[in-house]
């Protein structure tokens, strides 16, 4: 028996790229780099497999070390690939993830996963050597982010669990006095391989620096290091705030830390910003936004002849310069059990390109991938199938730079 269905979010998987690492392809490459990490931790998925075109046969993968690669020779650069992932346990569901590009938006992608492997984690004991007492400690490290008091009686904390790999380690420090952090301190290219104890003294840390809010837009995360995400307004409490911003000291900052800034246009529609510098006035004028409505529904569903088939509605938003956009959903294979409850059997999570979209006319099948590896991954016609509350995010970069953001991206993601 399945898991119990819960409407999720589809995971937009392009957004891993907040942990890609260093290996790269250059643009224009008829080569597809596909990265796999765990909260950050790169390693091999369970299966991955690739098709070149539309008509082309789907191939397994081998993957070393998180990274596979495949070559497109279709004369429009299509490309499919599918990452499979088996049930943790009984109540569990199968989880495949399936996404379509063009080589001419992207030829590198990356994918995030949960880990589910406790020997790619390990723990940090830092050891604190200050002057002053401090409450509580903040780590961020990759996709992790662990709170801990300190006590009184040691200076020693323990922080579990953490994925292993090389990223920036980035730690606040909070006093009694105040909700906000204090003290900052950024360790670069640090390697977690394995259990690991630092000592961090007064040197190790730098005054935060505040900066003036904008009305209306707030700093959500920094990006440090192109790695690490770092939410500035988490409170010693464990909550967030906006009150005030804080930016990376000047003396810590490099290049390739970003700050992305957000506006709700509205309860579904968010619009963020990235940007390499901390802004002396508003990255941009809120007023300036108003897209267009979006259709009223997402797409048609239907079941023909065992073949799932959804018809996308394009959405143009209106905006200058916004010319790229991904379309996501979730689509369940699922069955009501004796009790009456609703048991997934598998999970599809779907991300379509506006390039690829063009190329299939907005119609869009769900995959059959008849080899012995996606055994059991296959959707299953004879049970219920229907797709989740999707949403489409647009870009006015190329897609392959919304995998390796940089400074004026932009994107907006709108739910339906």
């Amino acid at each position: 028996m399945r898991g119990k269905y819960l409407f999720v979010s589809a995971v937009f998987v392009m957004m891993a790229v907040l942990v890609s690492c260093t290996l790269m392809n250059q643009q224009g490459s008829n080569q597809v780099v596909i990265q796999v990490s765990h909260d950050g931790s790169v390693y091999n998925a369970d299966v991955v497999f690739a098709k070149d075109g539309l008509n082309g046969q789907w191939v397994e993968l081998t993957g070393t070390n998180g990274i596979y690669t495949f070559d497109v020779t279709n004369q429009d650069g299509l490309y499919s690939i599918a990452v499979a992932r088996s049930p943790i346990n009984t109540y569990d569901a199968t989880n495949v993830f399936f996404i379509h590009h063009t080589l001419s938006e992207t030829n590198f992608v990356a994918l995030n996963f949960h880990s589910r492997d406790v020997s790619h984690s390990a723990t940090i004991t830092v050891n604190l050597n200050l002057s002053s007492q401090y409450e509580t400690m903040a780590l961020f490290f990759l996709t992790r982010i662990m709170c801990c008091r300190i006590n009184l009686n040691s200076n020693t904390l323990v922080f579990p669990n953490l994925p292993k790999g090389t990223g920036d380690l980035v730690i606040f420090l909070y006093d009694s006095s105040s909700i906000e952090p204090n003290k900052l301190a950024i360790i670069r290219n640090f390697a977690l391989n394995s259990d690991t104890s630092i000592t961090l003294t007064d040197s190790d840390f730098t005054n935060c620096e505040y900066h003036q809010s904008f009305q209306n837009i707030y700093l959500e995360y920094w990006l440090v290091g192109g790695k690490t995400r770092i939410l500035p307004g988490l409170c010693k409490n464990g909550s967030l705030t906006y009150a005030s911003d804080h930016k990376i000291p000047d003396a810590l900052k490099q290049n390739n830390d970003l700050y992305v800034f957000r506006y709700d246009i509205s309860p579904k529609i968010r619009y963020q910003v990235f940007r390499s510098s901390y802004p002396a006035t508003a990255p941009f004028d809120p007023t300036a936004i108003n897209p267009n409505p979006l259709p009223s529904t997402f797409a048609a569903t239907d079941l023909t002849s065992g073949a799932f088939r959804v018809s996308i509605n394009p959405y143009d938003s209106g905006l200058q310069g916004m010319n790229g956009a991904v379309y996501n959903f979730v689509a369940i294979n699922y069955y009501i059990d004796p009790q009456g409850e609703l048991r997934v059997e598998r999970r599809y999570s779907v991300s379509i390109s506006d390039g690829y979209l063009s190329k299939i006319a907005n119609n869009y099948v769900l995959p059959t991938i008849n080899l012995p590896a996606f055994q059991g991954c296959n959707a299953d016609p004879g049970m219920n199938i229907s797709i989740g509350k999707p949403f489409v995010v647009l870009h006015n970069l190329t897609l392959r730079q919304v995998y390796e953001p940089a400074d004026g991206l932009i994107l907006m993601t709108c739910m339906y």
